[in-house]
């Protein structure tokens, strides 16, 4: 399951975003705040209606821009830019809010139902990553985040688990140091003014710190399957870098001279110089016997002044003499010394 490195990616994510991200979310959550507490003192529910049809698609484009900000932190191990995270998920407007909303329905949808929904929302946990990191379209990410997941259910929902203990706890603390801050406030006859006012306080730096949680999971839960899969980054471009996960290094070839440099070989003392990688590790690694090596051995047992029998011309299975006579005659040939035949002699 290798919950210990999932940990360690979150911490390493978390280290690098945190800040980034909380300041992000509490701005982004004040400027809603403001125009959705006018829209509620008007009170008409056409405005109610206008405001959240107009909200749905900005919220969605930010969060989207959040988790691309995210990824290129933990690339660069660096703070970047917001902004070109916010240009590039505006370019990309309609799969970032198609994306971000259709991975709310499906996470709404399992909810109804709570072991459904406890696997949906581990199995999901990368979704949004996958796109915007990849680029790629709603049904291509849900395709893309099952294929991470294969093999991996049982982890992803434990992953899931771990950092939603991690953000009840800190919720949880959070609402009994806001409740202590204000029965303290109560205690010492301090305005409601002043009261809230710190409540507020209290309650904006817990959510500085909780707040990049859920981005921050997806992140890190992206990157570790990413990294453990073999081959992903080839095959579906990796994340907005190169992520991915190492691929198979050869072994080295035997000899100690790399291809297309000069030196010479261990075995023969050749130079060797120019020679492209496929020569040099085709070559043989010991000289082979020449053909006249071969000739003299096949040779052997065989007198040099042995007569041989010499076919002097016609066509395979065909006599080269006119007759039996002629053939069987001791008679030389004008012209050609007479050869045993190969009966008569050795034979080679």
């Amino acid at each position: 399951m290798e919950l210990g490195r999932w940990i360690r990616e979150f911490q390493r994510v978390w280290k690098v975003s945190f800040i980034d991200l909380g300041l992000v979310i509490l701005g982004c959550a004040v400027g809603f705040m403001v125009p959705g507490l006018l829209v509620q003192r008007v009170g008409s529910p056409l405005a109610l209606a206008a405001f959240w049809a107009v909200s749905l698609p900005v919220i969605a484009w930010l969060a989207g821009a959040a988790h691309l900000l995210c990824v290129r932190n933990a690339e660069a191990d660096t703070s970047t830019s917001f902004g070109d995270a916010l240009q590039e998920a505006f370019e990309r407007w309609d799969d970032v809010v198609l994306g971000v909303v259709f991975c709310g329905l499906m996470l709404g949808a399992a909810g109804m139902l709570v072991l459904p929904g406890v696997v949906a929302c581990g199995v999901l946990l990368p979704y949004v990553v996958i796109v915007m990191a990849e680029k790629k379209g709603p049904i291509e990410a849900l395709r893309r985040n099952i294929e991470l997941a294969q093999g991996r259910w049982v982890a992803l929902v434990v992953y899931w688990l771990v950092y939603y203990a991690a953000f009840v706890f800190g919720t949880t603390l959070l609402g009994v140091v806001a409740a202590v801050t204000a029965t303290l406030g109560l205690g010492s006859a301090l305005e409601v003014g002043s009261l809230m006012a710190i409540v507020g306080v209290v309650s904006g730096i817990g959510a500085f710190f909780l707040a990049p949680l859920p981005v921050i999971a997806s992140v890190a839960t992206y990157r570790f399957l990413v990294e453990r899969t073999p081959a992903s980054a080839a095959v579906h471009g990796g994340r907005a870098g190169e992520s991915g996960a190492d691929l198979a290094r050869t072994d080295a070839p035997r000899s100690s001279v790399a291809a297309g440099e000069a030196g010479e070989d261990e075995q023969t003392g050749e130079p060797v110089g120019n020679v492209p990688a496929a020569l040099v590790e085709a070559a043989p690694t010991e000289p082979s016997a020449s053909p006249a090596d071969d000739l003299d051995g096949d040779r052997e047992g065989v007198e040099d002044d042995a007569p041989f029998e010499v076919e002097r011309g016609g066509l395979a299975g065909e006599s080269v003499f006119d007759d039996d006579e002629e053939a069987t005659s001791t008679k030389p040939t004008p012209g050609f010394p007479k050869v045993r035949r190969a009966d008569e002699g050795p034979y080679w």
